[in-house]
């Protein structure tokens, strides 16, 4: 790659338009700030850290369901009725555990960005 020599690069230009009200300057990016209290902080990652508990408990017990039900179906017909009938107990338990724990994980995922929401709402900019 070629060097260009000190003093050729062209000035910044300003932006066309001009009605977006938005100054750019390179290398320089605007933001507006939310300060966040270490107990927001804190309740932010613990609401996190369970959804992604509870989401991940939801896909290994999906696992498990597919696993039963697939026990079941390729079951040797001589099985005996007690054997098959604590599979589809297992099968039925893990499919509500699937259900739970994923909504559990969702509403979580909601509770975080209500707080976010509620941070984003309680600051002031002047």
């Amino acid at each position: 790659m070629a060097s260009t020599p000190p003093g050729s690069a062209s000035p910044p230009r300003s932006p066309r338009g001009g009605t977006s009200g938005f100054n750019r300057k390179p290398g320089v990016r605007e933001m507006k700030e939310f300060p966040v209290t270490s107990r927001e902080l804190w309740t932010l990652g613990g609401l996190q850290f369970g959804s992604a508990a509870s989401l991940g408990f939801c896909g290994w017990l999906a696992g498990f369901w597919v696993n039963a039900k697939q026990t079941i179906a390729f079951a040797d017909p001589h099985t005996s009725p007690q054997i098959m009938g604590q599979w589809q107990g297992y099968a039925d338990m893990a499919f509500y555990g699937v259900v739970g724990s994923g909504l559990l994980g969702l509403f979580l995922i909601f509770l975080t960005g209500m707080n976010v929401r509620g941070i984003i709402k309680d600051t002031t900019h002047l």
